[in-house]
């Protein structure tokens, strides 16, 4: 198992859970799946990595939507 026995108790204190993933949301679906805990994907397939303004915009995005 690659997550931490307390993943679950600490992504629950939280009510919103960004994911950036580099792939096609493999770590969402394993965190939905197993801890039963909404996230919010924010997936990149371009080969390249996210930038921090990236994350930045996107999460100030999903704020807003909260």
């Amino acid at each position: 198992n690659p997550l931490p026995k307390n993943l679950a108790a600490l992504l629950s204190r939280f009510n919103t859970i960004l994911v950036p993933e580099m792939n096609d949301g493999q770590l969402v679906r394993l965190i939905q799946g197993k801890l039963n805990i909404k996230c919010k994907p924010f997936n990149k397939i371009k080969g390249i990595p996210f930038t921090a303004a990236e994350i930045k915009e996107r999460a100030l995005y999903e704020l807003k939507e909260v």
